[in-house]
């Protein structure tokens, strides 16, 4: 696998703090099939399927553990309920989010598992932007740049405004695609949703254009309103 940049790869040193908050899916009750943000930023599953009372159990131990980044005591717990029913997106995510945490990259068996376990959620609802997200920060892990770029896009398809499909795609397109144009664009998409992080974008933003030999965009003046 082609290795970053260090140099670049230090600008995003927290990629791996953003991602987790961000992940977790819970099961809601609701008839629609869209998902449904939470105030936590978690996504509340809202297709219609049948949950046992033993098995909401489960998940929402599993979830405990997730929220704590105890990877290892959640995975058996959402291991049972996706061999019971596969057809939960909240569980399949979740189950491969662990796998993807648990497994390094030689740990093929694993990351095969939580392809198959997103490649489910995907199938039962193809608008679920989480699990298209999920696919591409898989995709990314074991080396298939490509892919994840379009499973980012996918995502961005269903949300335009997914602010983490943006941050993670402008991260794929600077240090292992090495397409500063594109990494800037979605940088760019990420500092118009999430302002509080605009300052530290728009260092990294400053970076590629310099290294890309692309001039800084031309600002308003605050009096005149031209560009100077």
């Amino acid at each position: 696998m082609p290795k970053p940049n260090k140099r670049n790869y230090s600008l995003h040193r927290f990629i791996r703090v953003i991602v987790v908050g961000i992940a977790l899916l819970m099961i809601g009750s609701c008839a629609d099939t869209g998902p449904a943000r939470t105030t936590s930023g978690a996504v509340r599953d809202r297709s219609p399927v049948p949950i046992s009372a033993a098995q909401r159990n489960d998940f929402n131990q599993a979830l405990g553990f997730m929220k704590k980044e105890q990877y290892e005591k959640a995975l058996p717990l959402l291991e049972g309920i996706y061999k019971e029913n596969d057809s939960m997106p909240g569980t399949n995510i979740n189950l491969a989010i662990a796998y993807m945490k648990l497994a390094d990259e030689d740990d093929k068996e694993s990351l095969t598992k939580a392809e198959n376990a997103l490649t489910k959620a995907i199938e039962i609802n193809p608008r679920n932007e989480v699990a298209q997200f999920q696919l591409g920060l898989l995709y990314r892990k074991t080396g298939r740049f490509e892919l994840s770029r379009k499973a980012y896009e996918q995502a961005l398809k269903v949300n335009r405004n997914y602010a983490m499909a943006h941050y993670n795609l402008g991260i794929l397109c600077d240090i292992y695609l090495q397409q500063p144009k594109c990494a800037i664009e979605h940088f760019e998409n990420y500092q118009k949703l999430v302002p509080q992080d605009a300052k530290q974008v728009g260092m990294w933003l400053s970076d590629i254009r310099r290294r890309a030999g692309i001039p800084e965009p031309m600002v308003p003046d605050a009096k005149t309103g031209k560009e100077g």
